[in-house]
Parts: structure tokens; C-alpha cells; sequence
């Protein structure tokens, strides 16, 4: 919302800012301004139908703050995509020279000030304060914007508007405008195209009248980017193409260096074209090497605005087209297809892991406001370092781990599309290839290396590297997905990254990231206590049933291959979710904080039980897992090492019992080493009192809490065949049967005397004689 101030009256203009326009505006038919953030959607909405004439100064950032010396350099490729996406009513605004956008070359453009004349430039109306151009902002936000009016010949408007203006439109550089858009689509082809748009950046670099001047910061920024401990070669390449473009064209000063004739420098007009097109060339065996991390980054990306507000869709890393996220409330059936899943993987696995899946769907729906959670427990001086900043799935083929990232990457970017192979070759590059890219070496000056190696330990660093540099984007809320990196990935490599990423809020909103981790040797890497309580790790051990034709439908359905009753799996719950959730903290009662303390997934379990009950969905087989207890590895995997103890029969036959005691001594020597009883011990959750304490001699035990944990009456099976209770309800059963097999016999014998009788009583009657004869 939009709060409109007159100065110039002293008056309230209301919260409709085109609505004001549209009543106090008539004639003004010239809009210039300066602003952060805008779309060509928006323009074309609100300010092609108003103004003939439009000017603006925009920002080019959008999911992190550049340096002005970044936008300039990545002009040409921002150009490239607008263009590539105009339509037919723009590029004619373009083409007449109605339309025309610029950016600012040496400063951040963070000033909003919108500036409408008249065609003889004597009246103007102005509004200058905190509104971008964006829907977002003229529905969502809390905006200000003071209005003055009046005479061009004004104090007010000379002083204040035209000189903020005038300050900003002089800094500024060409961006679209006739000429850029005429001679785009004047090309032949896409490349030429490029071409084109990059010799227009080169030649404003080079005309003597338009040098920009950088701030020596900036300049440094880009150089020490290189020095920073990133793995992945691809990224390293990145910002060492970038560094040296810079080297290229600036002096430490920041100023284009003197005699610099990029027009006819054939070898520095290459090197620049493939930093600002991110583009590097290529051969067969080093394909890989050319990539970039952005590559890689989720399609679409939620990202927040500059003020950590309001939530943004951009359809890919680095794109300036950005459009505020406005969720419906979900359907019924979005809500009962998440219930489904769940109900899913304890009816068709082998054994129930539906709270697992329960859990890591709540972590992914909740996932955009990881990072708001962790501000709030910052600010409160908390442990952040108990919310977890990435998720795992931990199995080994076929337990349907790989299924359940499919079903996250649907329910946040609504496809599959951008999982990330954590096997890819980009993770695999030797160490010495590495240095030698590091070191300025192209791939062709590697001569017939094999690139690649098969080190985990090498390849896990450069997975959390990768990692890393994704969640610093500063803005994006959207997961990353990494399918199939080798379990050891959460084991002592994953310790550095993860406490650099978890230990403090580092003041900015940040991604989680989700894994599908492989694995292979089925359990034997322990995770952890530093790991375990940065990275949520989430266990699949089980395989599923046999698959019917209806459960093929339904995973196929999940994985968005086929649609399921005319719909497809969509990312409208996590995103009605993510902003529900965002003004629940936005507005936390004491309360809230607390339950927030003890459980960080409360938040999303309340939103969703609410739409369940206004759904009058019935839950009730699933009401436990709403509750404050969130699935834990460790518990889930001390349950298996429980039940697979117990269930061998040489050691059922050790343990003691008693008639009529509900508790049972299970004795040291059962463990499979003697040291083993206390880790033993620690699996048992202390919530469900299984056991208060260990003694030397064993673990003393309540039979039925322990079996309700485990799921199976292995202890108290024992309990009553030891006991003799198995045996005397087995008698008892016996003579219940007999008995109702008894009264059963009695019955029937009784019904058959009555009818007997009824039939000699009936032969007796001279009548029914007759009767009987009459009708023979």
C-alpha cells in the first residue's frame, strides 16, 4: 500500500498511485523517473496507455547488489534478454522513440523520483520517496511517496526534483532506446545480434565524452573475488574472466585506461565478449570446465526484494525481470495430495517411513523461510546453529529418496528440470587441473589430461563448494536439489562449510539445499552430532512393495510426468506456504517463539493443519506427526539396530522376566560388544520413558513402551511365553472357542427339535390331513 503526501497543500492523496495520476494529472503526458526495480510488463501496463513520452533510469541488480561496474559490464547481456522476450506493442515504443531506459554507470540507482510534465514543459507533477515501479509495491508494501505540483518555474522543482533527476540521468548510460532496439533487429542472427549489442557497451566504454570513472573499491571487489576458497574450477574460471576484463580496461584508480581502442583490440574485444555473455570456448574433452555455477541454480528463482519484504519471481539467476509472487490459497486437492504422499510411503514401503517423508516435506514447504527463522533466533541471541540449512535423504537404490527430491523440486519450482547430478564431472576435477585453471591455464594448454578423478573426499569439497557459493546469492529462498552425491558427503567434509553457513546469521536471506544422498555401503558412515544438527538428515532404507497400476499412476503423477484428474503438480502450496509463514514471523507472539525454540518446523504444521481443517480433511491417522516431534535419524536408526537385536532368538532367550512386571532386565552380554550398551541406551527417545538408566549389568526396560517404539510386540510376546500368559490365553481361547461352538450346537439342535415337533403336531390334525390330501 501506498501512502500518497501532498506538500504542496498539505493534504492526504490517498493509497492508489496511478488512481492520483489518473485525477490530478490530466495533460502531463511526459513520465520521467528514477528507480530500483521495474518490469517491461509493468511498464506496459501501467505507463504505455498514460504518457506519451517515457525516460527512466533503472537498477540492473536484482538478486544481489553489483557494483555499478558489474552492471556496466553485464549490460549487453541484460539487453539480450529483454530484447529476445519484447513483444510487438514495446518494441514500437522502442522503435519511435517514446520509450527509453537507461542505468546508471557509477552509482547504484537506489533513488525513486518520478517527474510528469506537460508538452510545453511548464506545468509538472512530482512524487519522490520509497515506491518502486512493481506490483509488489503498489499492493503489498508499505510505501511513502510526497507529491508537489506546480509551475516548472518553481523553487521546489528546480532545486529538488530536477536536480535529483538531472543527477542521476547524467551518470547514466544507454540501456534500450531507439537506436539500441532498431539495430538489434536489424541483425541477421542471434550471434550478430550480439555482436551488435556488445559493440554498443564497447563503444560507450571508449568514447571519450562517456569513460566511466569506478570507484577503486569496485575495481578491487572483482580482484579479490578470485582470492576467495571457492573448489568448483567452473566458478573460479568466472571470476577470473571477469578479473580479467577489468585488468583489460581499468587502472587501480577505477578509470579507463588511456589508448584503449576496444573497436580494433580483436583479442580484447573476445575476452570481454565471453565475460558479458558468460560464454567460454569450448573443446570435446573439457566441455564441463565451460560451465558456470549459475548454470546449475533453480528455474525459476524466488527471490526477496532489497528490503527482505516482499517475495519476487525471476525466471532464472541474474535476469532483471521480476515479478512479485502472488499465491492462491491451495485447493483441496493440493492439500490432500501432500497427505497422499505421506499415507504413500507407510502403506507401499516395505516398513512405515511416513513420518520421514512427513518431516522432509514440511522442511521443504517451509524451506523459503529458513532463513527468517534463523534472523528471529539470531536477534533473540539463540543457538541458529540448531536449524538446519540443508536437508539429506539417506539411502541406498530404489528406497524412493530420489522420488521424494522429484516431489520437493515440483513443489517449489513446479518441475524437475534443474536437479543437479551430484555425480556430474564438475565435481570431479583433479586438483592439479584445478590450480592449473587457477593459475590463468586455458583447458587447451592442458594438453590430453584426463581431467577428472575419483577421490571422495576431493569430489565432496567441491559438491560443498558448489553449495556454498549458491546459498551466499543473498536473495534467492528457492532449494537447490543435488541428486545422488555418496553418503560420505555428511560426514567430517561437510563439517567447515557447515558451520561457516550455520554457526551465525550472516544478515542476509539465504536457499537451503536438499540432497539425495547414495547410500551404497548401506549405513556404515556414522553422521556426526555437528554435522547432524546443522544438516537435517532423513533416513530411506526401505524398499517398496510391489507396485500396482495405480501406485505407477500416482509416482508418476508425484515426478510430473503424467497429470492426475486434469492437474499437474504445481508449487502453489509452497508458495502460499512461504508468504503465510513470512507474516506469522513477521509477527511472532511470545508463544509462537517459544513453540518456535522447541520445534523450528511449527510454523508450517500449523499453516497446513489449518487448511486440512478448513478442508475438513481427516488427518487422524497422521495427527501424531503434526505434534512437536520431528523425525530423528538417529532415533529412527537406533529403532532398526533395536529391532534387528531382538529379533534374533538367541537373544530373546536371554532376557529375563517376571509374571505380572511390566519392565525387563536385558543383559549386557546380548550387545554386540560390551561397550555397546550405552550407545544402545542413546537411541531410545526419553520422551517415551523406555528406560530411565543403564547399570553394568543391562538395560532395564518397560516391555510395552519399548514395543510401541519399535513397532512390534517382541518383548512382550517373550514376556507371556515365558511367563506362561501365551499359553493360558492360548487355553483360554481354546475353551471360549469350544464354548461358542458348544452354544453354537445347542442352538441348532434346539431349532431343529421345535420344527420337528411343529411338523408331528401338524400330521396329528385332521384338517392339515385333509389339506395335505387335497392338495397332493
Amino acid at each position: 500500500m501506498v501512502v500518497i503526501k501532498d506538500r504542496t497543500v498539505i493534504q492526504d492523496l490517498g493509497t492508489d498511485f496511478f488512481r492520483d495520476i489518473d485525477q490530478n494529472a490530466k495533460g502531463l503526458t511526459t513520465f520521467r523517473g528514477a528507480v530500483y526495480n521495474t518490469s517491461l510488463s509493468f511498464i506496459k501496463k501501467y505507463l504505455l496507455p498514460r504518457f506519451e513520452k517515457i525516460e527512466l533510469v533503472i537498477g540492473l541488480s536484482d538478486t544481489k547488489a553489483n557494483t555499478a561496474l558489474e552492471n556496466y559490464l553485464y549490460a549487453s547481456n541484460e539487453q539480450f534478454k529483454l530484447l529476445t522476450s519484447l513483444d510487438s506493442e514495446l518494441r514500437q515504443r522502442f522503435e519511435d522513440g517514446s520509450l527509453e531506459l537507461k542505468f546508471s554507470k557509477e552509482a547504484l540507482v537506489h533513488s525513486k523520483v518520478y517527474i510528469l510534465t506537460n508538452p510545453n514543459g511548464d506545468d509538472y507533477r512530482a512524487y519522490l520517496g520509497s515506491m518502486n515501479l512493481s506490483e509488489q509495491a503498489l499492493k503489498r508494501n508499505k510505501e511513502v511517496l510526497l507529491c508537489d505540483h506546480g509551475k516548472t518555474e518553481d523553487l521546489a522543482y528546480q532545486e529538488i526534483y530536477q536536480a535529483v533527476y538531472q543527477d542521476i540521468y547524467q551518470t547514466a548510460a544507454e540501456f534500450l532506446n531507439r537506436k539500441i532496439v532498431t539495430g538489434f533487429f536489424g541483425q541477421e542472427n542471434t550471434e550478430k545480434q550480439k555482436i551488435y549489442l556488445f559493440d554498443q557497451t564497447v563503444e560507450n566504454l571508449a568514447a571519450a565524452k562517456n569513460k566511466p570513472t569506478f570507484a577503486s573499491e569496485d575495481i578491487t571487489k572483482i580482484k579479490q573475488e578470485t582470492r576467495q576458497v571457492i573448489d568448483v574450477a567452473a566458478i573460479k574460471r568466472e571470476q577470473k574472466a571477469k578479473e580479467q576484463v577489468v585488468n583489460l580496461i581499468f587502472n587501480k584508480s577505477g578509470k579507463v585506461k588511456e589508448k584503449l581502442n576496444l573497436l580494433t583490440d580483436e583479442v580484447k574485444r573476445k575476452q570481454i565478449f565471453k565475460v558479458i555473455y558468460h560464454e567460454q570456448e569450448s573443446k570435446a574433452n573439457f566441455d564441463f570446465l565451460n560451465r558456470q555455477a549459475h548454470e546449475f541454480y533453480p528455474k525459476p528463482l524466488y527471490v526477496y526484494d532489497e528490503d527482505q519484504t516482499s517475495l519476487l519471481k525471476a525466471p532464472s539467476f541474474g535476469s532483471s525481470l521480476q515479478e512479485p509472487v502472488i499465491a492462491q490459497k491451495p485447493t483441496k486437492e493440493e492439500i490432500t495430495d501432500i497427505l497422499e504422499i505421506v499415507r504413500f510411503y507407510r502403506d507401499r514401503k516395505q516398513s512405515d517411513e511416513s513420518q520421514a517423508a512427513f518431516s522432509f516435506l514440511m522442511y521443504v514447504l517451509q524451506s523459503a523461510n529458513i532463513w527468517k527463522i534463523r534472523k528471529i533466533i539470531s536477534e533473540h541471541k539463540g543457538n541458529v546453529d540448531q536449524i538446519p540449512v540443508v536437508a539429506g535423504l539417506i539411502g541406498q537404490g530404489n528406497t524412493g529418496k530420489t522420488t521424494l527430491l522429484k516431489i520437493a523440486s515440483n513443489l517449489t519450482i513446479g518441475n524437475t528440470n534443474n536437479i543437479v547430478d551430484g555425480t556430474d564431472a564438475m565435481f570431479r576435477i583433479k586438483k592439479k587441473v584445478k590450480d592449473a585453471l587457477a593459475a590463468g591455464k586455458s583447458p587447451e594448454e592442458l594438453g590430453k589430461t584426463n581431467p577428472l578423478m575419483e577421490s571422495k573426499k576431493d569430489i565432496n569439497r567441491n559438491v560443498w563448494s558448489f553449495t556454498q557459493e549458491y546459498m551466499e546469492t543473498k536473495s534467492s529462498v528457492t532449494p537447490m536439489c543435488i541428486d545422488d552425491p555418496d553418503i560420505s558427503l555428511f560426514g567430517a567434509s561437510a563439517e567447515a562449510t557447515l558451520k561457516y553457513l550455520a554457526n551465525r546469521y550472516h544478515g542476509s536471506v539465504h536457499p537451503v539445499v536438499l540432497f539425495g544422498l547414495n547410500d551404497k555401503d548401506g549405513g556404515k558412515v556414522s553422521i556426526s552430532s555437528q554435522v547432524g544438527k546443522r544438516a537435517y538428515a532423513i533416513g530411506q532404507e526401505n524398499q517398496f512393495k510391489e507396485f500396482t497400476v495405480q501406485d505407477e499412476e500416482f509416482l508418476d503423477f508425484l515426478e510430473g510426468i503424467k497429470s492426475r484428474q486434469g492437474r499437474m503438480v504445481n508449487n502453489n502450496v509452497f508458495l502460499y506456504l512461504s508468504q503465510a509463514i513470512d507474516r506469522q514471523l513477521d509477527n511472532l507472539s511470545l508463544e509462537d517463539y517459544q513453540m518456535l525454540t522447541k520445534d523450528f518446523l511449527s510454523p508450517v504444521k500449523a499453516n497446513l493443519r489449518r487448511l486440512t481443517e478448513d478442508y475438513e480433511l481427516d488427518v487422524s491417522d497422521l495427527e501424531t506427526y503434526f505434534g512437536e516431534d520431528n523425525y530423528d535419524i538417529n532415533f529412527d536408526k537406533g529403532r532398526r539396530n533395536w529391532r534387528t537385536l531382538l529379533s534374533d532368538k538367541q537373544v530373546i532367550e536371554q532376557i529375563s522376566v517376571t509374571a505380572g512386571d511390566d519392565q525387563c532386565l536385558i543383559p549386557v552380554g546380548v550387545f554386540p560388544n560390551r561397550n555397546d550398551i550405552k550407545r544402545f541406551f542413546d537411541y531410545l527417545p526419553p520422551k517415551l520413558e523406555i528406560c530411565a538408566s543403564y547399570v553394568s549389568v543391562g538395560l532395564t526396560v518397560n516391555i510395552d513402551n519399548m514395543d510401541k517404539w519399535l513397532g512390534v510386540n517382541l518383548l512382550r510376546e517373550h514376556h507371556d511365553e515365558e511367563t506362561g500368559v501365551k499359553k493360558r490365553r492360548e487355553e483360554l481361547e481354546k475353551i471360549e472357542r469350544q464354548s461358542e461352538f458348544q452354544a453354537m450346537y445347542t442352538v441348532k439342535y434346539q431349532a431343529e427339535q421345535k420344527q420337528k415337533e411343529k411338523l408331528e403336531r401338524r400330521q396329528k390334525n385332521p384338517w392339515f390331513r385333509l389339506v395335505d390330501k387335497f392338495i397332493k
